[in-house]
């Protein structure tokens, strides 16, 4: 069972404003005076974050200051999933893996696509039953979520968003239109669990083009950000300092600088 930073309150991954950054090193070796060799260092690439958090309340506080000693500060690795980033693998590759699909529903490459240079597909859920789309993550299903989508039809359709997980399904219905649009659904609804589902579900007999889909934890869609196999999952994330340095404003009020680092795949 993977260890994740703990959310703030309800519906807020992380605040604003986030610096990340990104490092890679460069091996240099001196043949001679006048003559040198340079290499990238494979598997040397860094990413960092650095969190100002701001009006913290005491419950918000204590979590993170229990998240901390529980790992002995920086000596112990979690999974940081990160606040910039897109939680779904291969985003514009609905064909493919991790997707999944029902029988009834067929999957092709869309003659246009919503954002530019993005992959779009066109999805036929047949006369024979109901059409799904989803992908299973392995994220904690307790946190809040937000699933969005760049959706179209040109004839009236409806299309349904979905969180499933073993507790139960939630979903949101909309109506689409000809045009490009951006449609999201999320909540916060299960008490515990390490894996649900995120999808999508076409009437039967209805063509959908679809692109662009993205699962992060907000309470409102950030810009899109494509993903192949590389997510906004960081495993092996660290804190980078030694101590908390907490300042307290007011009572239920504290502010806290934290610094955490990752190897990074691009």
């Amino acid at each position: 069972m993977s260890t994740f930073f703990p959310q703030l309150r309800p519906g807020s991954a992380m605040q604003y404003p986030l610096r990340k950054a990104i490092s890679y090193r460069t091996v240099v070796h001196a043949e001679n005076e006048t003559q040198t060799l340079r290499s990238p260092d494979d598997g040397s690439a860094r990413v960092e974050w650095n969190l100002q958090l701001r009006g913290l309340s005491d419950t918000e506080l204590a979590s993170i200051q229990s998240f901390y000693r529980s790992l002995r500060g920086a000596h112990g690795e979690f999974t940081f999933l990160d606040p910039d980033g897109n939680l779904l693998s291969n985003s514009e590759d609905l064909d493919g893996s991790p997707w999944s699909r029902s029988p009834h529903l067929s999957v092709a490459p869309a003659a246009t696509s919503p954002l530019v240079a993005s992959t779009a597909w066109s999805t036929h859920s047949s006369a024979a039953g109901v059409g799904e789309l989803w992908q299973s993550v392995a994220l904690p299903a307790h946190y809040h979520w937000l699933f969005s989508i760049y959706a179209r039809a040109q004839t009236p359709v409806s299309l349904t968003l979905f969180l499933r997980s073993a507790h139960g399904i939630q979903q949101h219905t909309v109506p689409l239109t000809a045009q490009w649009t951006r449609y999201w659904f999320g909540g916060m609804w299960w008490p515990s669990g390490e894996q649900f589902d995120v999808g999508l579900r076409i009437p039967s007999g209805m063509t959908v083009e679809l692109g662009a889909a993205q699962l992060e934890t907000q309470s409102s869609p950030a810009a899109y950000k494509r993903t192949t196999s590389s997510t906004g999952v960081y495993e092996g994330s660290r804190f980078l300092d030694d101590a908390l340095r907490v300042t307290s404003l007011a009572p239920n009020c504290h502010q806290l600088n934290l610094r955490i680092g990752a190897p990074f795949v691009g």
